[in-house]
C-alpha cells in the first residue's frame, strides 16, 4: 500500500511534494494503526492505491500503458470481493461520462485490449456473482450498507462521530488507533487541498476525488466505525494542499535556493 501510494504521488505531483506526502502518509498514525491491527479493512486502501496507480499509467499513456489496462482490469474484478471497493468505480465511472479527457480516453482505446480487460474482468467476477446469486444478502455487505437503516437522527449522530473521529482534537483517544486520525496541520492541509480541488473542477483529478467524497460521505454515517475506506483519499487531497504550500513557498523565493531548501 505504502509504496503504491507514493507511486500515485510522484505520478500526480513533482517529486520533492511526492517524497513530503508520502512520508506523511507512511508515518501517520491512523495508516499505521490500520495496517497494525491486522484487520480486513487494510485491503480497503490497499486496493484502492493499486487500481489508482494502474489507471494513472494508463491515463497518463505511460511505458506499456496498454498492457496495464489489462492489469487494471484484473485489479478491479479481484477488489469487488472488498467491501467498500464498489463506490470507486463509481465514482469513476461518473467522471468518464462528465469529464472530456476520460471520455476521450474511451474513445480512443483499442478495441482489442478492451476486450481482453473486459474479459478478465468478467470471468474473476463469475465466482462474485454466483455468491450474490446464491446470497443476495452479499452484495449488501459489499456496498456496505446496513440490514437496519438507522433514523435521520440517528444518521445524523453516527455522522458527527466519524467527523470527530477524523478531525476533532478536543477528543483524543489512544486505543487500537489513536484518535484523532487526522491532526490539526493535516485538517489544515485537507482544507487548503479541497478549496484547490474546487477550483479545479475541470481536471480529471477533481472529478474523481469529488465524486468520490461525495458518494463516500453518506457511507461513513452508516460505517462509524470502519473509516479505513477514507484514508487514500483524505492523503491525496492532503497532498494537494501540500503542493499548494510548497508552490507558494517557492514563488515568494524564485531565486534563493537556502530558502527553498529550508521550506522543503
Amino acid at each position: 500500500t505504502a509504496l503504491c501510494m507514493t507511486l500515485v504521488l510522484r505520478r500526480w505531483f513533482s517529486a520533492h511534494v511526492a517524497i513530503l506526502a508520502s512520508i506523511v502518509f507512511i508515518s501517520s498514525s491512523w495508516f499505521l494503526g490500520t495496517a497494525r491491527l491486522g484487520e480486513p479493512a487494510i485491503m480497503i486502501p490497499f486496493w484502492t492505491s493499486i487500481l489508482l496507480l494502474t489507471a494513472t499509467y494508463v491515463s497518463q499513456q505511460t511505458r506499456h500503458w496498454k498492457w496495464w489496462r489489462v492489469v487494471f482490469a484484473m485489479a478491479a474484478a479481484v477488489s469487488m470481493y472488498t467491501p467498500f471497493m464498489a463506490y470507486l468505480f463509481m465514482a469513476a465511472g461518473l467522471a468518464s461520462f462528465a469529464q472530456p479527457h476520460l471520455r476521450f480516453l474511451l474513445r480512443g482505446s483499442n478495441q482489442a485490449n478492451l476486450f481482453i480487460g473486459g474479459f478478465f474482468f468478467v470471468l474473476l467476477l463469475v465466482p462474485l456473482g454466483w455468491g450474490i446469486y446464491q446470497n443476495p444478502d452479499v452484495a449488501r455487505q459489499l456496498l456496505a450498507v446496513p440490514a437496519i437503516l438507522p433514523d435521520p437522527l440517528q444518521f445524523l449522530r453516527d455522522f458527527a462521530k466519524a467527523a470527530s473521529a477524523l478531525i476533532n482534537p478536543f477528543a483524543s483517544s489512544t486505543g487500537e488507533v489513536i484518535l484523532p486520525t487526522l491532526s490539526i496541520v493535516a485538517v489544515a492541509l485537507l482544507l487548503m487541498g479541497g478549496a484547490r480541488l474546487l477550483r479545479d473542477f475541470h481536471s480529471v483529478r477533481a472529478h474523481v476525488l469529488l465524486i468520490w467524497a461525495a458518494l463516500l460521505l453518506p457511507i461513513i454515517g452508516l460505517n462509524p466505525n470502519n473509516l479505513a475506506v477514507m484514508i487514500v483519499p483524505a492523503f491525496l487531497v492532503i497532498s494537494i494542499g501540500l503542493n499548494q504550500i510548497i508552490r507558494y513557498w517557492y514563488r515568494l523565493f524564485p531565486r534563493n535556493p537556502y530558502a527553498r531548501l529550508f521550506g522543503l
